[in-house]
């Protein structure tokens, strides 16, 4: 996961498509509203003083725990979210915390089902048989799994919690659905539509922040049990006037609308600022906006001041904000748009991805899908693309780097050698490799499309500068998340449900039996 990318986004605390996670992404610190300018200090409120009990009533038995109850959806990126958010509470406050998580699962006609398909529905029954069996052990599976999330990556998840693998598998075969049952009941009873916690068996209403939740969870124990924290620091109140956030936009452009992610997020670290939508039209007509060159919409930019200065330095710092004269403009954040100086490629679609990202797969098996069935647009030129890091040492050797491991960048260099010399194999060795991607035998699947294994192992070494220029291009293209689709040279969209949105790809459906077409990896 691109961490930069995620830094304005998560700070709005807004679900992302994305759910595949780097190692050790976390959500990003909330930025501190209003920095700069003229400011008022504000004493930190003073904790009520606690009740007196009712004459004639015992005093209750002082609180050791706190019984916390987490319902989510394990492919979600806002559910993972709050995942970081417990595990930090629970780091602090240690067995003080009772912990218990709760798949969010539905079920319809006998058949159980989640929103981002069958891999879901496989996640949910293992944690809730984890659950069940191992509830010591499953908070460390799930804090493993963020290191990879991928489909097969579950068995060194269970590895690390201290679970043998084998006997996982053979539980919740056995016992997965009766489990499944137990938290379908659970999110049913309770009316739980989204991803939710529970404390003492009360839904949580505080802030969503890490100091938030830790102050409340700890004021819930008894003085014995809580926490010595140090005094909430000041709040600090701008008297400055609010930033004015300026979106480019263009209602005549598919794809060129604000990233309504994007908007939230700037507006949580700007302190709400006014937020202006202009017409791409528009700013060609204004002097004021000739300096800005717009060549991708949407394009967000905000007016510098000591203020929006302060907020944006450690943005400029990583690249995602950059100063253009009078304006600081956002270059990152965003997966979505047009971009407007770029040569357009009459029927060609880009398709990017990663060779053992899920979604990318799904998107993969998606085209075979429609190729099969002749469901694709006619005259579409459909090329694929691959997403990850190239980086030249002092010494020129070239080293790769791909979110899923090495053996996902062999993967994607397989696969340009099959495009470039055996294109009309191509789907066909797809077909057969998607079925189990993670595995070594590709050559089985090679072998399964009419291609000799042995000819794509004497082009590899010769071969990686094509797996260079994909690092170069998906970079020059502003994709970080697997799957994304460039249509025509110059539209982006992420995930088949972004492209069922132009015109003649509405028939690409999901194939069953893989994560959900909006999910992404994210580099």
């Amino acid at each position: 996961m691109r961490r930069t990318t995620m830094l304005l986004v998560s700070a709005a605390a807004v679900a992302l498509p994305a759910v595949c996670f780097a190692q050790n992404a976390r959500p990003a610190a909330q930025a501190p509203a209003n920095a700069g300018g003229k400011v008022a200090a504000v004493a930190a409120a003073k904790p009520e003083p606690p009740q007196k009990e009712a004459a004639g009533k015992k005093s209750a038995a002082p609180a050791k725990t706190v019984k916390v109850e987490f319902a989510w959806e394990l492919q979600d990126q806002r559910s993972w979210q709050m995942f970081f958010l417990l595990d930090a509470a629970k780091r602090r406050l240690g067995s003080r915390l009772e912990m218990k998580t709760i798949p969010i699962i539905s079920r319809e006609n006998g058949k159980f089902s989640a929103p981002r398909g069958d891999i879901e529905v496989a996640e949910s029954r293992r944690v809730a048989v984890l659950s069940a069996r191992y509830p010591s052990k499953v908070w460390d599976y799930l804090w493993a799994r963020t290191f990879n999330a991928s489909e097969g990556a579950w068995k060194d998840a269970a590895v690390y919690a201290g679970v043998d693998p084998a006997k996982l598998e053979a539980a919740v075969s056995k016992e997965g659905d009766a489990e499944l049952e137990k938290a379908w009941q659970y999110v049913s009873s309770r009316k739980i539509q989204g991803t939710s916690i529970l404390v003492n068996s009360a839904p949580y209403q505080g802030d969503l922040s890490l100091v938030a939740v830790l102050r409340s969870f700890n004021s819930m124990l008894g003085k014995e049990a809580r926490l010595e924290l140090p005094a909430a620091a000041p709040v600090v109140v701008s008297t400055a006037a609010p930033a004015i956030l300026w979106i480019v936009v263009s209602t005549g452009m598919a794809g060129a609308d604000q990233d309504a992610g994007l908007t939230a997020g700037l507006t949580r670290i700007l302190g709400k600022p006014e937020v202006m939508a202009i017409p791409y039209e528009l700013t060609l007509q204004k002097p004021e906006f000739k300096e800005l060159n717009i060549d991708f919409l949407p394009y967000y930019f905000v007016a510098a001041t000591p203020d929006t200065e302060a907020v944006f330095k450690p943005y400029l710092d990583n690249g995602m904000v950059k100063r253009n004269g009078r304006y600081f403009i956002i270059t990152g954040g965003t997966s979505e748009g047009v971009f407007l100086n770029k040569e357009r490629k009459p029927g060609e679609l880009e398709l990017f991805v990663m060779a053992h990202c899920p979604y990318g797969v799904q998107a993969q098996n998606a085209f075979v899908n429609a190729i099969n069935k002749g469901l694709m647009p006619k005259d579409v030129k459909l090329t694929l693309h691959y997403i990850l890091s190239a980086k030249k040492g002092a010494d020129g050797v070239v080293t790769f780097s791909s979110l899923h491991g090495s053996a996902e960048w062999e993967e994607d260099l397989r696969q340009l050698i099959i495009a470039k010399n055996y294109p009309d194999k191509l789907w066909k060795y797809l077909e057969a490799r998607n079925a189990d991607y993670t595995s070594s035998l590709w050559d089985k699947a090679a072998a399964a499309a009419g291609i000799d294994p042995q000819e794509v192992l004497k082009n590899f070494d010769s071969s990686k500068g094509l797996l260079e220029a994909e690092a170069a291009y998906s970079e020059a293209n502003k994709v970080s998340g697997s799957p994304t689709f460039l249509w025509e040279g110059r539209t982006l969209v992420g995930g088949i449900a972004g492209l069922k949105k132009i015109p003649g790809f509405e028939k690409v459906e999901t194939v069953q039996g893989g994560a959900a077409a909006q999910g992404s990896c994210n580099k």
